[in-house]
């Protein structure tokens, strides 16, 4: 892949937050477009009920931050904004006058496949490690992926159940690649990858605990890396919570911090 010239971090914030708003409108059940961006509900699963790259770019505030809160109070769920630091600031500063309040960061790590060492696609070597796509018109299949994937991300107001019918759905996206790794004929981890066309993302990696430590989560990063270079995608990324393992995997397989987004949200319950 020729040399070009590096991206910067608003320019991975407009192709990333693009690509989250167009997976969540897709597996929403209702998504409102808004301000450059979406507003979606998704049922029980609270972290597809939001606002994502809304004034992102396009302007946005007063109106945006009224618009994002009455749709999901039609629906009777917690509010949740998504915001870069190149969301539009009077659309944050509107925000925080209706009640909204940080919830979580979220560290975007990116690496830029034209720039890219060899080293980058290289996997540790795991006897009898077997990763392997998953066929999405096997309910059975994609139902193993979900229920591993989920188990690694699960917060203590959630359920594995709660979770499954959103990320089911996620895993059948035409743009998704769902991949089990297997040591024998035993499932040990799970791991997606979404391919756009200039930008791909590896997403859902969990590995079950008893096969932790031994590499694993970094040979699935290699393998899914692997196929975004053949797939002809430029750039790739990695959403994490600060100081997981994942964001120490992604370190390690040369990924660097893009920029960091702040999770806004409101309770139902609160009036204005």
């Amino acid at each position: 892949m020729p040399q070009t010239t590096p991206l910067t971090p608003r320019d991975i914030a407009l192709i990333e937050e693009q690509r989250i708003a167009t997976i969540f409108s897709e597996a929403a059940d209702e998504a409102m477009p808004l301000a450059g961006g979406v507003v979606t509900y998704a049922g029980p699963a609270d972290f597809a009920n939001t606002a994502v790259a809304v004034g992102l770019s396009e302007p946005a505030g007063d109106d945006e931050a009224d618009a994002i809160l009455d749709f999901h109070t039609r629906h009777g769920v917690d509010s949740r904004v998504e915001c870069s630091p190149f969301t539009a600031k009077p659309l944050v500063l509107a925000l925080s006058k209706r009640s909204y309040t940080i919830r979580m960061f979220e560290n975007i790590f990116a690496i830029d496949l034209a720039l890219a060492p060899p080293t980058v696609f290289q996997a540790p070597d795991i006897p009898g490690l077997d990763i392997r796509l998953i066929d999405t018109a096997d309910d059975q299949q994609v139902e193993q992926f979900a229920r591993i994937a989920i188990s690694g991300f699960l917060t203590p107001e959630q359920t594995l159940e709660s979770l499954l019918p959103i990320t089911m759905r996620f895993a059948r996206l035409p743009r998704a690649r769902s991949f089990i790794a297997t040591i024998g004929d035993t499932p040990v981890a799970a791991g997606g990858l979404e391919l756009h066309d200039h930008i791909a993302t590896l997403y859902g990696v969990t590995v079950l605990p008893e096969y932790r430590n031994r590499g694993i989560q970094q040979a699935i990063i290699a393998h899914r890396l692997r196929l975004a270079l053949e797939s002809g995608v430029r750039l790739v990324t990695i959403g994490t919570e600060p100081g997981i393992p994942t964001e120490r995997n992604a370190i390690r397989a040369g990924f660097s911090i893009a920029y960091t987004k702040v999770i806004l949200s409101r309770k139902r319950d609160i009036t204005a």
